[in-house]
């Protein structure tokens, strides 16, 4: 993308997309004096456009990135010749709720790491994913160990995870950065274990519990901690109706252990 701003007279506006082969083929588009695409055509074929620039903008470019979309809303904010109410017509064309929050992130993403922007518009990430970079008086702090997490090239709910816990760590002044051995998932662990030490003894004392009880044969149980909602995963094979009935019997004597010492109390 390549964005040019203003001169003296009026708004030189060039914007090149990540994916031109998307606009490749159109003629070039004119809103007002402003052309918003093929800019090295050298195609006779210009059409000027009568909406309003969101939608005109919208007509050429029907999808962008975070980082388009944060470049292109900086230059409309730059410019005279833009309101406040296209500037929340512009986010509202494209699906982003134009609140104080958005316009904030808006403001900052641009100035995150390259690769970092990279991995979000590969992974599509929007404004409100990296809603929790606003507790940060200075998101350069973060930068580096957003580099780190890049590399790792996570999964988009993972990534936001780690981005989630790493402010949190931050705020509470300890260091989220990855050791320089460790993998995405050791590191993942270790920052959930920094953030809720009480929680993760507690988690490891009941799949302790929960792996020591005497389950029946061919049945197989798994603690699982998920937010705030641990749940115990049983699953049991029977051979035949007397089998079922039996497993039955087995588990309630399971259940009774249970109550001597519970597993989703363990304080």
């Amino acid at each position: 993308m390549n964005l040019v701003t203003e001169t003296d007279d009026n708004l030189q506006f060039q914007f090149l997309a990540e994916k031109e082969s998307g606009v490749s083929h159109l003629p070039q588009y004119v809103w007002k004096s402003l052309v918003l695409n093929g800019f090295n055509s050298k195609s006779s074929e210009v059409v000027e456009l009568k909406a309003t620039f969101s939608k005109s903008f919208h007509h050429v470019y029907p999808e962008l990135s975070l980082i388009e979309l944060a470049r292109v809303y900086q230059v409309m904010l730059n410019s005279s010749d833009f309101t406040d109410t296209d500037h929340d017509e512009f986010l509202n064309i494209y699906k982003i709720r134009p609140s104080s929050q958005t316009k904030r992130i808006l403001l900052e993403v641009p100035k995150l790491p390259g690769n970092f922007g990279s991995w979000c518009n590969e992974k599509n990430l929007c404004p409100s994913d990296l809603i929790s970079l606003l507790s940060l008086s200075d998101w350069s702090q973060v930068s580096e160990t957003l580099v780190c997490l890049t590399r790792f090239k996570p999964s988009k709910s993972n990534g936001i995870q780690a981005i989630e816990l790493i402010v949190e760590l931050l705020l509470m002044n300890h260091d989220p950065s990855p050791k320089a051995d460790e993998s995405f998932p050791s590191w993942l662990k270790r920052l959930k274990q920094m953030r809720y030490p009480l929680r993760t003894s507690q988690t490891k004392s009941s799949v302790d519990m929960i792996n020591e009880l005497a389950w029946p044969p061919r049945t197989k149980a798994q603690w699982r901690a998920s937010g705030d909602q641990d749940s115990l995963q049983v699953q049991l094979e029977a051979r035949s109706l007397q089998e079922f009935e039996k497993k039955l019997h087995q588990l309630n004597k399971v259940v009774e252990r249970m109550k001597e010492k519970n597993p989703w109390i363990t304080n």
